[in-house]
């Protein structure tokens, strides 16, 4: 601009658009002397035939889409009819591998036809032949709703497998098993506990009915809320990390879990009985329904003429009162469904075995602890909360513990026997898999020394003359918790 070329490419050129958009006309002559005028193209008026180009790009595109789809729902039925017909013409002309050539020559078929449709619509638009390629048929093709036969790729459900990961190895297989064992196995167990488990509390509930005793909301509401956490950590059962070569008992009517059954319910309830005619033999404790009327046939004469008590007595059982009976039989019934729980529990090697579920293990062991305590009047409060009774003397207090461990050693011992008879490479396999899954020596540390810290507690609440039931106990043994089992 300073040399004087500053106005160069300021002068109006023909053809072109000025300020205001509008353009000059331009005058071309052609060899024959034709003269012609025309007008160059404005960007407005390009960017107006560019965009007309591509809606009309998009709406051929979207009909020759909807075509292909049609074609594609019209040539599977096709291709069926092929199939059908070049199969029948090669197995009657003896061919053996018919099938595969006739879903070859359909497929082919197929392909040539789509090709075919695809030029003819091409050539109807006037522009030039793009026929797809067959990947791009077989990729549209998966797409369709109505097709019989859909291409899977790699990952994808199928309703004919068992099932379907995306893992490049066969490790999901394996899981698989190991989690279909843990279920199978917990389903039996569970089995196992609801049968012997119902059957025992129907057995204390008729004694104590027949007596005319029943059990105190208290010991109800302590026993069914240890069951109940014992009962959650008991359904939620965890596969082992390992595959074992042996595999589960696959029904509870196999020998040895149905014998095992029948045995743990004759010792559970012999040992009740054993334990209710020492209390009646040591108490004299009868039957004390009023004249022994039967609560469906009472007479309205003597509804009226009866007092309150025997009014409850028959409409809803008797009220509760505390007794020997009811001592007894709260004892042996709660020890007797914890051991159900501990010795039905399948453990290893097909799941983590009682000593690894800490939260089964920690409630079953304070209900066993709780109940000996209690035959021990260890904490004359938890006795008075539970409403039971002392017990007569040392020596009937010394026998019910023999019924209880008879009844727990009993059981585990019989359900022990009837798996090394009918299924000892289960049993030894469980041993062995136990042995390597306890912890090393160095690793008891941290649990030994909260055992002796709860077990000293337990003597300075419970025992110890100087400290018995001073409540300071507990509360300093909460606070050394914190500093000395970090």
């Amino acid at each position: 601009m300073l040399s004087g070329f500053g106005g160069a490419n300021t002068k109006p050129v023909p053809g072109t658009a000025d300020s205001g958009g509008s353009t000059t006309p331009v005058t071309t002559t052609n060899p024959d002397g034709t003269v012609v005028t025309t007008k160059a193209e404005t960007f407005a008026e390009k960017m107006k035939r560019v965009q007309d180009a591509q809606r009309k790009m998009k709406e051929d595109k979207a009909t020759e889409s909807s075509a292909r789809k049609r074609d594609q729902a019209e040539l599977l039925v096709l291709q069926k009819k092929w199939f059908e017909e070049e199969a029948a013409a090669r197995e009657a002309a003896g061919d053996k591998w018919a099938q595969f050539g006739a879903m070859k020559a359909a497929t082919t078929r197929m392909v040539t036809e789509t090709k075919r449709r695809a030029a003819e619509r091409q050539r109807a638009r006037g522009g030039a032949m793009q026929t797809p390629g067959f990947a791009q048929m077989m990729q549209e093709m998966e797409g369709a709703e109505d097709m019989e036969t859909s291409q899977v790729k790699l990952g994808d459900a199928s309703m004919a497998a068992p099932f379907t990961s995306r893992i490049p190895s066969v490790r999901s297989a394996v899981d698989i098993i190991r989690q279909g064992r843990c279920t199978l196995v917990s389903a039996i167990q569970m089995q196992q506990v609801l049968v012997l488990s119902c059957l025992i509390s129907a057995y204390s509930l008729s004694v104590l009915y027949l007596d005319g005793i029943r059990s105190s909301d208290n010991q109800m509401i302590a026993s069914g809320s240890a069951l109940t956490a014992a009962s959650l950590a008991f359904s939620y059962a965890t596969p082992v990390h390992t595959l074992s070569p042996v595999r589960p008992l696959r029904s509870i009517f196999h020998p040895a879990n149905f014998i095992s059954l029948i045995g743990q319910l004759v010792i559970h309830i012999g040992c009740m009985v054993f334990a209710v005619r020492m209390v009646k033999l040591a108490t004299g404790e009868e039957a004390n329904f009023p004249e022994n009327v039967p609560i469906a046939k009472v007479p309205d004469s003597l509804l009226r003429n009866a007092t309150d008590e025997q009014r409850s007595i028959w409409s809803q059982g008797p009220p509760f009162t505390p007794s020997l009976l009811n001592t007894v039989v709260f004892l042996v019934e709660t020890v007797q469904r914890v051991c159900v729980m501990l010795v039905n529990y399948k453990g290893r090697p097909h799941m983590m075995g009682a000593i690894e579920n800490k939260t089964l293990l920690l409630s079953l062991a304070s209900m066993v602890c709780g109940a000996f305590a209690c035959a021990f009047e260890v904490s004359p409060w938890l006795n008075n909360w539970l409403q039971l009774v002392p017990l007569p003397d040392d020596h009937f207090r010394v026998k019910i513990l023999l019924v209880l461990l008879t009844s727990v050693l009993g059981t585990i011992v019989w359900d022990q026997l009837m798996l090394l008879i009918f299924a000892p490479r289960i049993l030894f396999t469980a041993y062995q898999d136990t042995l390597r899954a306890l912890p090393r020596p160095k690793d008891l540390g941290k649990p030994a020394a909260k055992f002796f810290f709860a077990l000293t507690t337990a003597y300075l609440y419970f025992l110890n003359p100087a400290t018995k039931d001073n409540g300071f106990v507990l509360v300093g043994a909460f606070y050394m918790s914190k500093v000395l089992l970090k």
